[in-house]
């Protein structure tokens, strides 16, 4: 039997091409993406028009009961007050991102605009001294495999997040913000400084005590 020979000329980069085109939406649907920041409600942490690099393995561990997200994490999922099936972000749906405070079977609230977990107040310092606002919200308990996500912009109005829709399903997050890779530069007050970094969840750190500085 003779061997077939390989494609040769158009026809061996045309199968290159596609099988490029091919390996990057895969890697852009199950691996890695890039996500645009619309809006201020991440401010300090993310800026209106940064382009964030979000890592999906997550969504996947999540799925197979192998791991998940965490408090600290920043994810994005989509909006939970738009319906039109899960599939509905490759369409180019609208999309959320926001912080993970609380995870399932945790009691959250906010006093005084501090974010209390299990009654101690949680300790935020991404937030870096910002405006907290002065906003109460009663007690309540995170559902089982939900999340309680909030953005870093806490003032009025600022952000749509659970203490608008409630709980997200865990299973509705699509990933994880990992790096800021552009604008390479940001104007400040102070002047243009360098805008790439890693956007690491804060190390974990014991809860302040149970109503201490909510004030």
């Amino acid at each position: 039997m003779r061997a077939k020979a390989p494609p040769t000329g158009p026809r061996r980069w045309l199968s290159v091409g596609l099988a490029t085109v091919l390996a990057a939406l895969l890697l852009s649907v199950f691996v890695l993406g890039v996500v645009r920041v619309e809006g201020h409600s991440m401010e300090p942490t993310l800026h209106d028009g940064d382009r964030v690099l979000v890592l999906r393995t997550g969504a996947w561990l999540q799925r197979l009961g192998l791991g998940g997200f965490r408090p600290g994490d920043i994810v994005f999922f989509p909006d939970p007050t738009v319906h039109g099936g899960p599939a509905r972000w490759l369409l180019g749906g609208h999309l959320l991102i926001k912080r993970i405070v609380a995870g399932p079977g945790r009691e959250v609230a906010l006093l005084r605009g501090r974010v209390l977990v299990d009654g101690r107040v949680l300790s935020e310092p991404y937030l870096r001294g910002a405006f907290r606002g002065a906003a109460s919200i009663p007690p309540m308990r995170v559902p089982r495999s939900h999340d309680y996500v909030m953005g870093d912009n806490r003032h009025p109005l600022a952000s749509f997040d659970s203490r608008s829709f409630g709980p997200v399903p865990a299973g509705s997050i699509l990933g994880r913000a990992v790096l800021v890779v552009w604008p390479l530069l940001r104007r400040t007050p102070e002047g243009r400084r360098w805008n790439v970094h890693a956007v690491a969840p804060p190390a974990p750190a014991p809860a302040i005590a149970r109503g201490a500085g909510a004030h």
